[in-house]
């Protein structure tokens, strides 16, 4: 088959290339005129024509809407190259020698639409037991469909694809097509493979403390895992972490963990030996029971600062007496990501410094205390007067010790002790509110406050004052969720058992009974807490708290804005605890 020039009047043969007269030059007139022309078969760039054959023709010449003149020893001809949904039109020319039939008359067709490029070159490569990178050839299309398994169609914009959540040592079959054009290639040949094991845990790290020990591991994609300790009965922990607790101090131990997933297990990683530490020496406090963040507020960026309160009774129980001790800690700066649940304390010895917040421990000041407390969980006169002392930090996020030596004024020191976990206070977590908090549970705290010196002097009418401190909340109790803190005003000579009703202004010294001011510092907050513990601390700068009591029952609703421009109003209702 042959492409031939056109030329005027002049036909040879020169290296191969037939060079012919244009299309309409006309051959003498010797052979009968082709018919029958038919396309046989159409595609989006190609055409198979074909027509009748002419007795005594020697070959054909072809032409396509009167341009190029292709040359053809057979009763048909393959045009390719041709553009997609466009209309042709072409004829036939028999020819024998130098004589020739008529050009035949013209026929038409129209090429089909473009043809998507079916993808190839499938591969899976990066496999896991969760996880496989599946890539094509590009096609060239805008976008390309996956189908894994018996899974729904996945649409992707790029010839690769990552599957996840595999099932661990899985053969599977997947194909792709690809879509341009609102149209679709034909699928693909099926591309094949199998999903890995499941790895053994790595990382096995162990912090412990006397009485107990934090295991964690490293591990992606498991639903579970089995823990052994002191080659025990197999125990089932969700995390990749787990708390023993119960062990004697100074003795050895054993464990090993492994994982599972779907139904698969890895094989067992073993953890090692590890021994418990000797007792520390003092009065154990077992509770961490409130922690406050303050990021860089206090001391500028890349610095944390956080003050961790810890009790020696059980916060949650009716008898709130013991020790109770708070500390500032100042670190470099933590991660705060989403997913960060542990706060990272740089181990080693941090010294009290009471002269000011130089140090990484400060103490002194309303910003550390050594205390004893009542029944009620309230501070005993006279407080230990701090001088000085350490605090030792050991171990890891998940299972730290902190052991302090507090120098106080009487030449005394006092040693103390707690061995745990300290959870990450992160103010990603707090609820940009509340414009409305809405009604709270109960007053759940309630201490009467009979000290003028205490409570300071009202400046209009120059009379002592004496009042309660109100906790309400609606978290039920060290859950989630919102509390205000009242600390009322009152005439002195008012009884302790009752709150007179009033409408008490916040934070402004025109009228007699007014909320503790000086823009709320003193008492007067809406906290928001998480697990019991306070995240974030919002001063209420004006507003009123409306107090109605019916029966010994309060009704106070509080009106008021914070020191943000933010509105706050929340109504609870409840008899104050004595």
């Amino acid at each position: 088959m042959k492409k031939l020039v056109q030329c005027a009047g002049l036909c040879a043969l020169m290296f191969g290339l037939a060079i012919s007269c244009a299309p309409d030059d006309v051959l003498p007139d010797t052979l009968a005129t082709p018919t029958g022309l038919t396309v046989e078969t159409l595609t989006d760039t190609a055409a198979g024509l074909s027509w009748t054959a002419v007795n005594g023709a020697e070959k054909y010449y072809v032409v396509l809407n009167d341009g190029d003149v292709f040359e053809t020893a057979e009763a048909a001809y393959e045009a390719t190259g041709l553009t997609p949904e466009t209309e042709y039109v072409w004829k036939v020319q028999a020819v024998k020698g130098t004589s020739g039939s008529k050009w035949s008359e013209p026929s038409n067709f129209k090429t089909t639409e473009e043809v998507i490029a079916v993808p190839t070159g499938l591969q899976a490569t990066d496999i896991t037991h969760i996880s496989a990178k599946l890539t094509w050839s590009d096609a060239s299309a805008e976008r390309y469909e996956v189908v894994i398994g018996d899974k729904s169609a996945i649409e992707v914009t790029e010839p690769g694809y990552e599957v996840i959540n595999l099932t661990p040592e899985t053969a599977y079959t997947w194909k792709v097509r690809a879509g341009k054009y609102g149209r679709w290639s034909e699928w693909s040949e099926p591309g094949q493979f199998t999903s890995g094991i499941v790895p053994a845990p790595t990382d096995l790290t162990v912090a412990a403390g006397h009485a107990n020990a934090s295991l964690s591991w490293r591990h992606s994609g498991a639903d579970s895992h089995e823990l052994v300790f002191d080659n025990g009965k197999a125990i089932t922990v969700m995390a990749n972490n787990y708390m023993v607790t119960g062990l004697t101090p100074e003795t050895t131990h054993t464990w090993k963990v492994r994982s599972c997933r779907a139904g698969y297990w890895s094989d067992w990683a073993d953890g090692g030996q590890f021994s418990t530490a000797a007792t520390p020496a003092g009065t154990e406090f077992p509770y961490l029971f409130d922690k406050y963040y303050y990021g860089s507020r206090y001391f500028g960026a890349g610095t944390s600062n956080f003050f961790l309160k810890f009790v020696n009774y059980d916060e949650k129980g009716a008898d709130k007496s013991g020790w109770y001790l708070a500390v500032d800690i100042i670190a470099t700066a933590v991660d705060e990501s989403p997913d960060k649940e542990y706060l990272d304390i740089p181990a080693g010895t941090y010294t009290f410094n009471i002269s000011g917040k130089t140090n990484t421990v400060y103490t002194g000041k309303n910003d550390t205390k050594l205390a004893m407390t009542d029944a009620d969980g309230m501070f005993v006169e006279p407080m230990p007067a701090i001088t000085g002392g350490t605090m030792t930090v050991a171990g890891n996020s998940r299972n730290y010790t902190f052991t302090f030596k507090i120098n106080l004024q009487d030449g005394t020191t006092f040693e103390c002790y707690y061995n745990g976990a300290v959870l990450l206070r992160n103010p990603q977590y707090v609820p940009s509110g509340p414009a409305h908090i809405g009604i709270l549970n109960d007053i759940v705290n309630f201490k009467y406050n009979s000290n003028p010196s205490n409570m300071g002097v009202d400046v209009w009418s120059v009379a002592a004052l004496q009042g309660p401190s109100l906790y309400m909340e609606d978290t039920m109790i060290y859950g989630s969720g919102w509390m205000c803190r009242l600390q009322l005003q009152v005439p002195m000579g008012s009884s302790s058992t009752d709150i007179p009703d009033h409408v008490y202004n916040i934070n402004r010294t025109g009228n007699a009974w007014t909320v503790m001011g000086g823009n709320g510092e003193k008492g007067m907050a809406v906290y928001y807490l998480d697990q019991g513990n306070i995240m974030e601390v919002r001063w209420l700068s004006s507003g009123t708290a409306t107090v109605t009591s019916i029966d010994g029952t309060y009704k106070i609703d509080v009106a008021a804005v914070d020191t943000n421009g933010n509105t706050v109003t929340y109504s609870v209702q409840g008899i104050p605890p004595r």
